[in-house]
This record gives structure tokens, sequence and C-alpha cells, in this order.
């Protein structure tokens, strides 16, 4: 989703002082604004798509499996465009109702952004829920060995770049959930699982079919670019053709090459 400038007006209006604290403030303005723009691309979305719940289902994509992942990409992409033309103003006044507490609190930690380059913004996802500083082991995954390779093989994945997703996304833990509401090994958000047929994401085998048929169909998406894949995986298709590539999100950035590590690691190894 697209991040609009603060108004110049907002900027000028912060009190004179510590330059550092000024950028400070000028990247938590500029988060605020992110913020509530994705709030009013979300809540369009979720009326469309009650809207569409109670008419016939539109074969604009298909009847395949994929159709529903496609339909789903259409409806945030226009959703988001809604937002930026929004007769609504939901957050334009969200952030006006927020804004003066940003400019009025004292901020006592250096930015570590650098003038004149956009702060990093992080992507929709959280990051794993059992994320540790080292990642744990591959063999931590024996159990689950065969489904991965029956998954692996019906969707034409690599079984080591599964296993790397694995890793990052759960540690290998299926009973992970995430902040954000992601669940099970290959953290599925419940919106995803239900298109992908999972109806539980804490099974071990559901979660891990659901997952790599999800990764197939992003693999299929990007013609084949794992990091582009991986990328939409993590911050979604949309955000992903929208920079055409992995965005400038520093969670995304790391997670790609976190899971790139991983899988190389895992390749010779074997």
């Amino acid at each position: 989703m697209n991040v609009t400038a603060v108004d110049d007006g907002a900027v000028r209006s912060q009190p004179a002082g510590n330059t550092k604290t000024l950028d400070e403030k000028q990247a938590r303005l500029l988060r605020l604004k992110k913020a509530c723009q994705q709030f009013e691309s979300l809540f369009i979305y979720y009326m469309l798509k009650t809207m569409k719940s109670s008419s016939e289902k539109s074969s604009l994509f298909g009847e395949d499996f994929g159709s529903d992942i496609f339909g789903q990409l259409f409806d945030e992409g226009l959703a988001e465009k809604m937002a930026m033309s929004s007769p609504l103003k939901i957050g334009d006044i969200l952030y006006k109702n927020f804004e003066k507490r940003v400019q009025s609190e004292d901020v006592p930690r250096a930015a570590n952004i650098t003038a004149g380059k956009p702060p990093q913004i992080k992507a929709r996802r959280s990051a794993p829920a059992q994320e540790a500083q080292t990642k744990p082991p591959a063999d931590s995954l024996s159990a689950f060995e065969g489904i991965i390779k029956e998954a692996a093989t019906l969707h034409n994945v690599d079984p080591h770049l599964v296993k790397a997703v694995i890793l990052q996304e759960s540690g290998g833990n299926p009973q992970a959930i995430s902040s954000r509401g992601a669940k099970g090994l290959m953290q599925l958000m419940d919106g995803t699982a239900r298109m992908l047929g999972v109806s539980d994401p804490f099974d071990i085998k559901q979660n891990i079919s659901g997952g790599v048929k999800y990764l197939a169909t992003l693999l299929k998406k990007f013609d084949g670019n794992v990091r582009k894949a991986l990328a939409a995986y993590n911050a979604g298709p949309a955000t992903v053709e929208k920079y055409g590539g992995i965005p400038p999100y520093e969670e995304t950035q790391k997670y790609v090459e976190n899971i790139i590590g991983i899988f190389q690691r895992l390749f010779k190894s074997n």
C-alpha cells in the first residue's frame, strides 16, 4: 500500500529542537499515516468481501484453485486504489485524531533514519512467533519429513525451500501463533487457510500441504522467481507487484535473505 507523504504543514508545525528528535517524530508521523491508510483499505476490502458474499460467484478468474487467491489479490488491489480516493476519508480522520498526540510527545530515542531517505516501514505480517537469534537446525523437522516431501512433490516445489520457510516462519513448532494470528508450521492466516482448504491450521499435514500449495501458487505467479515468491509470502503478492520486487520493508528483506541462507545450507548439507 502506498505511503503518502505527510503534509508539509504537519511537519513545519513541529517544535524546533534537536534534529534527531524532529526526524524521529517525522518518521512516526509517516508510520501513522501509513497505518491509517492501511486501515481504510482493510475496511473497504472487507466491505467488498461482504458485498460479494451475497452475490453470485464471479468467473473472472476461472474456477480452479488459483481463482480464489487471484480474486483476493484483485480485491486487495481494488480496495487500496479506492482508499486513495475514498470519499469516506476514514484514514484522514484517524490520522488527524492521532497526529496531535505524536506532535506533543517527547522522543528520547535518536532517530534511526538517514536524512533524505524514506524510513523503513514494517510489512503487514508480523515476525515469526518463535523466532530466535539462531535458527533451529533442520533435523528438528525430521518428524515432518514425509509430509514435506509428499507436498513438495505434489506441487513441484523444492523440499529444501519448504523446510527453509518452515524454519523461518515457526522454527518447526506446529503450535506457533504469531502476534497477527498466523498459525502452525507455515504460519497461515485464517483467511488464507480457508482459501487453501485448511480447516485446522494446527493439523501438521493440512498446514504443510496448504502452505506448500500457496508457495507453489506464488512461484507460478512470479514466474519461478524465488525471492519474489518469498517476499509475497511475507508481505503479500499485491505489495510485491506494486514495487516490482522485494518491497522496501526491513522485515521482508531480512525474511527473504534468512530463508535463502537456510535453503543454501540445507542444499549443501544434502
